[in-house]
């Protein structure tokens, strides 16, 4: 099993592959007995100016506390780490369909027929917003449909 995996499961992947290393620190950091961050110094390790080097290799080894502690935040447990097999994944904007035919004077108006539609990233939007169109085989009314996915939270609004 690998960590990625586990970071993924829990939204702090994004959809290029880019982990959410602040958002991941700032949770692992609410969680985390004070005792235990001043204990073995780390909080000093987790500095905005040292995120980059969270999982670069000569981190790893260097920080071996920290990450079994990262083991436990992900996964309740050192053991269940080890022990269970998650998977990830992003959920597709839009869904898989069939999607219904909205035209109200269509004869399969809320008929699930649409089986294929075309979807695309809005490119004038920074991230995160998706088109599709959709198209009836019946009627052939052409609509489209705009999302927001967030990421992180695997969330998609429609």
């Amino acid at each position: 099993m690998s960590l990625f995996q586990f970071l993924g499961s829990k939204g702090y992947i994004s959809r290029k592959g880019e982990i959410y290393k602040t958002e991941l620190i700032l949770d692992f950091i609410k969680v985390t007995p004070r005792i235990i961050l001043d204990k073995f110094n780390i909080e000093m390790h987790l500095r905005k100016d040292q995120l980059f080097l969270l999982f670069s290799k000569p981190y790893l080894t260097r920080n071996m506390f920290f990450y079994i502690l990262l083991m436990r935040f992900l996964c309740n447990s050192s053991k269940s780490f080890f022990e269970n097999n998650y998977e990830y994944s992003t959920r597709i904007p839009f869904g898989n369909g069939p999607w219904e035919c909205i035209n109200s004077v269509c004869e399969f108006k809320n008929k699930k027929t649409i089986n294929r539609i075309s979807r695309k990233p809005n490119t004038q939007i920074k991230l995160n917003k998706f088109t599709a169109e959709f198209q009836c085989p019946e009627c052939m009314l052409l609509y489209t449909k705009n999302s927001i996915v967030d990421w992180h939270r695997n969330l998609l609004k429609i």
